[in-house]
């Protein structure tokens, strides 16, 4: 920018030079997808932003001609898995940016998913959404027969096993009950970590009970 004096015997300023840089966008999070461990949870929108700037590409900044010049976003899921780009969208109605993305949880829980949004040379903006992420449910459900006396307590006996095939997985995720076959009252079991299963990477658990028998007979026992 030059300034001219016009006056008699008026002058010239030296030039000043401004440098005119993109603002950072303003962003939205706060959003919450539900998911269920080891399945994609699919396209789903974990943050917007709207540009103060305006939304480019416009008639002053025209390349690159796609979104995806302008700006990015990267999303940490929250399950310890890396970083990955998000999924720019852009409503010109509203004037409205949605990222999205597509992810499978590694276990579950309720994780935060951390959203950075770039615009360019303007520095970086974050916001965090929420994934409810639900167990998939138990596998290779197996009874185990239980001998018993008529009369006297069984001790503590293993009466099922289940796999859980999230790794993180606990006893707390768990609750058993069990239906001892005889018309007692269904009694409230004890789930107990076994080990590890190694085909699908997650845990062995055993369902537990006492009980005694009034009467002998083969008695149909549900855990």
């Amino acid at each position: 920018i030059t300034v001219f004096n016009t006056a008699p015997g008026g002058g010239t300023s030296n030039p000043a030079t401004f440098t005119i840089t993109d603002p950072s966008v303003d962003a939205t999070g706060g959003f919450t997808i539900n998911a269920t461990f080891g399945t994609a949870t699919g396209n789903q929108t974990v943050a917007t932003f709207t540009d103060p700037g305006g939304p480019e590409p416009n008639l002053f900044d025209p390349t690159p001609i796609s979104i995806n010049g302008h700006y990015s976003a990267t999303i940490l899921w929250g399950d310890g898995t890396a970083s990955g780009p998000g999924t720019l969208s852009f409503d010109a109605a509203t004037g409205v940016f949605t990222v999205s993305g597509n992810h499978t949880y590694t276990h579950s829980g309720s994780l935060p998913i951390t959203v950075t949004i770039d615009h360019e040379l303007a520095p970086p903006v974050t916001v965090t959404s929420t994934a409810s992420v639900l167990d998939s449910g138990l596998t290779g459900a197996t009874a185990v027969p239980v001998r018993a006396v008529e009369g006297q307590n069984t001790g503590m006996v293993v009466l099922a096993t289940f796999i859980d095939a999230d790794p993180s997985s606990t006893v707390h995720d768990w609750n058993a009950q069990i239906n001892w076959g005889d018309t007692s009252p269904a009694s409230t079991a004890i789930v107990e970590l076994a080990g590890g299963d190694p085909v699908s990477g997650g845990n062995v658990f055993v369902v537990v009970g006492s009980h005694t028998y009034a009467e002998e007979g083969p008695l149909p026992a549900t855990p």
